[in-house]
Formats: C-alpha cells, structure tokens, sequence
C-alpha cells in the first residue's frame, strides 16, 4: 500500500524549491507542470519543508496496492479504464434532464443525497462484445454489451439490473447496449481522514484514498452496489462490487473496468492505511497554505 501525490506547486513555492541545494539544480524536474513523489520519499518531505513559508500547492493523491491486498478485500470499488462514450450535445441535454428528474433515494430510516439513473441517451456506442463502456465523461456509469450482462447473469451475480440506452438521435432503444443499473445500496462509509465532506463549497463528498466500511453486524451486500454518498459528482454514487464479480470479469477475459480495495473497519489493514494518512496529512498541514 503505498500513497502518492501529484503536486501543483505555486509560483513563490516553485521559486524556494529551484534556490534550494537539495532539491535544485536538476534534482526535481520543475519545468513540469506537476511534481509526482510518493509519501515516504525523503524528497516529498524535503519539498514540505522548504516551501513551508510560501502560499504552498495543491496535493492530488493516489494510491497504489499490492496485488495481495486487491485479493484480501471481500469488496472493491470499480474505476472506469475503458473506453469513453462520448455523447452529442443532444444526448448530453437528454442525460441532464434524466439525472434533474431522478428523485433522491431513500432506503428504510435514512434518506440520501444520491441518484440513481435508469437510462441514458447515447447515440454513437462502439465497445466490442467483451468490453464494458463508460458512459460518458462525468457520470460514473457503465454500458455493457448484451454478451456481459448475459454473463452475469449466468454466473447468479446479484444486485444488478440492466437498462435502456436510447440513441438519442433516432429516439429508439439500443438492441444489444444496457445501462448497468442497480439498486442495492451500500451502508454508510466509514468516516476517517481520508473522507470529506464538502458541502459547504459544492455539492458531494471527497474520497482522498479508498473507503472504508463496518461489516461486523453481520450485513452482506450484492455483488453490485451503489454508494450511499455521492463520492463521485452530481448526486451520482459509486460502484462497489464484489470480489466476484472481478473474478468473473477476469475469468471471462472482459475489459474496461480497474479496482481499488475498499476496506474493513477494524483489521489491519484499515489501521496500517489511517496510520499512513494521518501522518501524510499532518505532514502536509506543515504549511496552513497546502491544500489537498
């Protein structure tokens, strides 16, 4: 498990960087745009310290883990690494309409600031029979062609529903193209350091690393879920599944999608990973200026 961070450094800390003898002189590269050091590199430190005094910059991190701990988790957050479905500034007003339209969600004794969307408009969708499409740029939803969702359900995978995609353009159903929907809803995310809520700014909550939830009252979810926060933008969840389905997605060679643990309160793995953010984040507050 290891964090890293893409740094956007502002101008008087880029200066103080390029005059210290450590760091200047070609050790850094800072003719880039970003600079990208992981957490326990002597130079990130380094970087804190002398730009501690100057108006800072803008940490963007993330996270690497071991091929070990993407097996030990029972549940996994799923990132797009697929192709990219571009919509026509019709579909776009269409999926607008649809997500306004969507009533926030509600399950028993709690009500939510997320949505769910039921269908959505692409005119154009080119993903081959094996591959799982992201649907548009700034929803994090998926299209799957009829042969994966046949495949899930065959494999007796839970949770999951499909719905339409309308081409936009002739107004019709796509024949062989669904929207992976579903309706089961995670419980509340653990909150920790690494979790912020940013309501006050803008709309939705931040995930700095990966979440982290409490199973110990004995409740299993499906194997697909959704977030009960809207961790991604627009009242849209995240996706979180099971460790089957992403032996299932391997298995049957199916493409498109990248995982991140999601963990679980109380092991330890959970205290190694809140260990390793409180320090990063109080090492980064060296200078009230940083942001992350």
């Amino acid at each position: 498990m290891k964090i890293s961070f893409s740094i956007l450094l502002k101008p008087d800390a880029s200066e103080a960087l390029a005059r210290d003898p450590v760091l200047g002189g070609g050790v850094l590269d800072l003719a880039s745009v970003r600079l990208e050091l992981d957490d326990d590199d002597p130079k990130f430190d380094r970087l804190l310290e002398v730009t501690r005094h100057t108006t800072g910059g803008f940490f963007t991190p993330y996270m690497t883990f071991t091929a070990a701990e993407l097996a030990a988790a029972k549940f996994l957050q799923v990132d797009c690494r697929g192709k990219i479905l571009n919509e026509t500034s019709k579909d776009t007003d269409q999926n607008r309409h649809i997500l306004k339209s969507a009533a926030f969600q509600h399950t028993p004794g709690r009500s939510l600031t997320i949505k769910l969307v039921d269908r959505i408009a692409l005119t154009k969708i080119t993903i081959a029979p094996n591959a799982i499409g992201c649907a548009t740029d700034w929803m994090p939803e998926f299209v799957v062609p009829r042969a994966i969702a046949d495949a899930f359900r065959e494999e007796g995978l839970t949770g999951f529903e499909t719905k339409p995609v309308v081409n936009g353009k002739a107004d019709q159903q796509h024949a062989d193209f669904f929207l992976l929907y579903s309706s089961s809803i995670m419980p509340d995310a653990e909150r920790n350091v690494t979790t912020i809520d940013r309501r006050e700014q803008r709309e939705g909550w931040r995930a700095l690393g990966v979440l982290t939830y409490d199973f110990s009252n004995g409740a299993e979810p499906c194997d697909f879920n959704r977030t009960a926060e809207d961790f991604g933008a627009n009242h849209l969840p995240l996706w979180i599944v099971s460790q089957r389905v992403r032996e299932v997605v391997t298995r049957r060679k199916f493409k498109g999608w990248a995982y991140r643990p999601v963990l679980e309160k109380g092991t330890p793995l959970h205290s190694e990973y809140t260990r390793m953010w409180s320090e990063a984040i109080e090492r980064i507050s060296v200078s009230p200026n940083n942001r992350l």
